[in-house]
């Protein structure tokens, strides 16, 4: 189909006479490449839109927690060992309910009786913390409660370097104090 009248159409049909075999084959993946790459980069948009949601959700709730435990513990209520374990119910029964709709995976319960006995502790300071917390609501001004929250960081790492799992370094010591700082 080349056309003797008509010089710019001949060229073109030499040129791709001349263009290696490879050539398309070879901007498929380039141009595949792209797409995945713009995919990913959507993907994570959605994870940071979705962990800045995450986040500001519960601040909003946690600072919600905190006045109400204060005004449910100033009324009167001395039971802070149902209070935790109400709220342990309401976050299984909405873990469930998640799950039902789809929107958070089921996992399978460990599958090794070791694995319970791992777990003890876990559960076990859990229940602890969450007695404590709500305990020190009944003896405790809000705001002094939330300044003791400030230096949990500092505390945590410290408890860590002494059981041996953190190192005091110069740059983790600063970044905990301007946290418990900024915080409290």
């Amino acid at each position: 189909m080349v056309s003797a009248t008509n010089p710019a159409v001949n060229n073109q049909h030499q040129h791709q006479q001349q263009q290696p075999q490879g050539t398309h084959s070879m901007q498929l993946p380039i141009l595949q490449q792209k797409q995945h790459q713009q995919q990913q980069h959507h993907v994570t948009w959605q994870r940071f839109a979705a962990g800045l949601v995450s986040t500001l959700l519960w601040c909003l709730t946690s600072s919600m927690l905190i006045i109400y435990n204060k005004q449910l513990y100033d009324g009167g209520l001395p039971y802070p060992l149902m209070v935790t374990g109400m709220g342990q119910m309401f976050s299984a029964f909405a873990g469930l309910l998640l799950a039902a709709c789809g929107i958070m995976p089921v996992r399978p319960p460990p599958s090794q009786p070791s694995d319970y006995l791992k777990l003890t502790p876990i559960i076990a300071c859990t229940a602890a913390t969450m007695f404590w917390g709500n305990s020190a609501y009944m003896h405790l001004s809000l705001s002094f409660i939330q300044i003791l929250k400030a230096f949990t960081p500092a505390l945590t790492l410290l408890i860590g370097a002494a059981a041996g799992v953190e190192s005091l370094r110069p740059g983790l010591l600063v970044a905990v104090l301007l946290i418990a700082l900024g915080t409290g």
